[in-house]
This record gives structure tokens, sequence and C-alpha cells, in this order.
């Protein structure tokens, strides 16, 4: 038998010990009731860091689209210097 008063370790202790020797009362309001914690007063999902991460989210692709258009860009780049200079020479004329 559990002292009257004891610490929250020393119950646990007694419960399990209880539990094992298949003493204990298992049911939904009885003993472990008590080791559920107190329920959860917000559930959902916050409103406020949903729009966040969707903003965040948005920010990230437009700024990989960005540097792809870059990279595609530079890949892309003309840069024949005697093409250029033909090309030069047919302006001036």
């Amino acid at each position: 038998m559990p002292p009257s008063r004891c610490t929250a370790t020393d119950c646990l202790v007694w419960f399990y010990i209880y539990l094992a020797k298949g003493q204990a009362d298992i049911k939904a309001s009885g003993p472990l009731s008590i080791f559920r914690g107190m329920p959860k007063k917000f559930k959902g999902e916050n409103s406020k860091a949903a729009e966040a991460r969707a903003r965040k989210a948005a920010q990230k692709d437009a700024e990989n689209e960005k540097k792809q258009k870059a990279l595609e860009d530079e890949y892309w780049k003309d840069d024949d210097k005697h093409a250029a200079r033909k090309q030069q020479r047919k302006v001036s004329n």
C-alpha cells in the first residue's frame, strides 16, 4: 500500500507496481486520467502562422524562379566577339 503522502515520482512508482500486479483499476476516469495532463485549449491551426508560412513559401518560390531565370539567361547569352564586331560594322555603315 502506498503511503498517504508521496511525491509525484513515488506515486508513479506505486501506480506502476499496482499496474504490474493487476491491482490498479484502469478506467477512462480512473487513475490514468491524472497522467493525461490538461486538455489543450486550442485545437486547430494558427491562422497567422499559416498565412506567414504561405507568404514565406511564395517568396521563396519567386526567389528560386528568379535565380533559375538568371541561370537560363546566362546560359543563352550571346558572347561571340566576332559576331558582335560584324554586327557593329553593319550598323555603322
